[in-house]
């Protein structure tokens, strides 16, 4: 298992998308990961989006730990916003697209 220690590779603010690809460039998809949030005080809506995003792609199993409660509030919002975006249906408009 491969760990990561959000806090330091990055410090206690996690602001921005690409920061994620940081995160994780050097882990295989099929290898297991944790990822510790230990002391991470801030997750930006974006981040954790990207982060959960990256996470439902891999092969491997993972885990995340030392979660705040600012982080976990953060993983828990965006989790609930993307299974309800991916519940709704596709308006019909968005269908069929024409390239003027």
């Amino acid at each position: 298992m491969v760990k990561i220690v959000a806090l330091d590779r990055f410090g206690s603010l996690l602001a921005v998308r690409r920061t994620v690809s940081e995160l994780l460039a050097d882990v295989p998809d099929d290898a297991s990961l944790e990822l510790d949030f230990s002391g991470v005080e801030f997750m930006s809506r974006s981040f954790c989006d990207e982060l959960l995003a990256r996470l439902e792609r891999r092969s491997a199993p993972y885990q995340l730990s030392g979660t705040g409660a600012s982080v976990a509030q953060m993983l828990a919002t965006v989790r609930e916003h993307r299974a309800h975006v991916d519940e709704r249906p596709v308006p019909a408009e968005f269908d069929v697209f024409e390239i003027a």
